[in-house]
């Protein structure tokens, strides 16, 4: 079997939940030594690397391009979803911040790898899972990113209603993490993309990116832009600018949060 260069990240900057940082028993970590992995973790106490990048190098003119009934329409709809539970200034500076080294990845890492693995802090990887991850590397090596598909629904469309049915009944844990109205903006501006068919929806808690991406940057600029400007939730972008830069992904059915050889706080429920 090919032998690869591979990094893991992750991040756990100001989340909830019961978990931490991400997790691995010590047969997972010795097979990450044997094989060269490499780990890189983000936190709190290493947060200063992040705070150079947070600002976009899009424009928000650049995302958001409005003409005077948008606006218009934005404002009512400012009126039509305004919530008496929201998430906070730094509640939105931390999850943007976390958003980094998913996405941004590129600046963070110092040398290239054939593949970088994002990893959801709340994962804790077992032992073997490291084969399980070569087997996917040699399953869908022609693709420029590997991910679950969404195990619950089927389009932005469909993950969109279902954020805004929770904000509608003041589910405080989703009104804490998103504004109804950057929701419904960003839904309105991707309805008027007339030749996109709204038909793919994935699960971004584990993301493999093969070096290919680093031939597509703007992608990954783009994508960090849609979380400032618009909404926080990367779900929603993300199958949009896929389409808009013709990347090839590898839509894994395997629901993540049953992952072989891991157990994460969401899982098996």
């Amino acid at each position: 079997m090919k032998k690869y260069k591979i990094a893991i990240i992750t991040a756990f900057i100001g989340n909830g939940g019961k978990t931490g940082e991400l997790g691995i028993t010590d047969e997972a970590q010795t097979q990450f030594d044997e094989y060269g992995v490499d780990l890189y973790r983000f936190n709190n106490e290493n947060i200063d690397l992040l705070k150079p990048f947070y600002e976009s190098q899009c424009s928000k003119e650049d995302i958001i391009n409005l003409n005077i009934w948008d606006k218009i329409s934005n404002i009512y709809t400012g009126f039509k979803y305004k919530q008496d539970i929201k998430p906070s200034d730094q509640d939105n500076y931390t999850r943007l911040i976390a958003k980094i080294p998913k996405v941004l990845f590129f600046k963070l890492i110092p040398q290239e790898y054939d593949y970088y693995v994002w990893l959801d802090s709340k994962f804790t990887i077992e032992e073997n899972w490291l084969k399980y991850l070569l087997w996917l590397l040699s399953k869908y090596y022609k693709y420029d990113i590997i991910s679950s598909k969404h195990s619950e629904r089927d389009s932005i469309r469909q993950e969109y209603q279902y954020m805004f049915d929770y904000i509608s009944i003041k589910d405080k844990d989703i009104c804490l993490k998103y504004s109804g109205q950057k929701l419904a903006i960003q839904y309105q501006l991707f309805r008027k993309k007339k030749n996109y068919l709204d038909n793919r929806l994935f699960e971004l808690t584990m993301i493999i990116y093969s070096k290919s991406i680093l031939k597509q940057k703007e992608f990954l600029e783009e994508w960090y832009a849609h979380n400032q400007y618009l909404s926080i939730q990367d779900q929603l972008s993300f199958p949009l600018l896929v389409k808009k830069y013709k990347l090839k992904v590898g839509a894994l059915n395997q629901r993540v949060f049953d992952m072989p050889f891991t157990t994460h706080e969401y899982g098996r429920i």
